[in-house]
């Protein structure tokens, strides 16, 4: 059939859509007879109440699972050596910015190798509690007995 010609039983709605005679609910009644459609209607809600009940069963399970929000925070356990330690190794530790950790590098160049926590508290911006937060992240210096574990 060419689209010049029309059907005999096909209409167009207010937009221009084609439909061709009873409405899709209806033909499709054509092939379910109404006990299928009981059947049909029977085992949807059956599939239904059967999906319910495997979430229902899986978030019952979750709940032996650590929740991210109550695991307990991990600590890293690194230790910089504050006289070979590049610049981007220093701005790792706490307290520790980029200005600082330029601050520190320009200071080992400029008087050696540190000997002591005392001589890294004289890096300026670096004063008696920076250094204590700063030292259990610090490989000991030999010969200083305040770089401890």
């Amino acid at each position: 059939m060419s689209d010049s010609r029309k059907r005999s039983d096909e209409t167009t709605d207010t937009h221009g859509a084609r439909s061709y005679g009873e409405p899709l609910l209806s033909r499709l009644r054509l092939f379910l007879w109404p006990q299928h459609q009981v059947w049909i209607a029977g085992l949807l809600c059956l599939s239904l109440l059967g999906m319910s009940a495997y979430f229902v069963e899986r978030s019952m399970n979750l709940r032996g699972l650590v929740d991210i929000d109550r695991a307990a925070p991990l600590e890293a356990n690194f230790q910089v050596d504050i006289n070979q330690a590049e610049l981007g190794e220093i701005v790792v530790l706490p307290g520790v910015g980029e200005i600082l950790a330029e601050a520190i590098v320009a200071y080992r160049q400029a008087h050696g190798p540190f000997a002591s926590l005392d001589e890294l508290q004289k890096v300026p911006g670096i004063g008696q509690r920076k250094a204590e937060i700063m030292l259990p992240y610090l490989v000991p210096i030999k010969g200083d007995d305040r770089s401890r574990n």
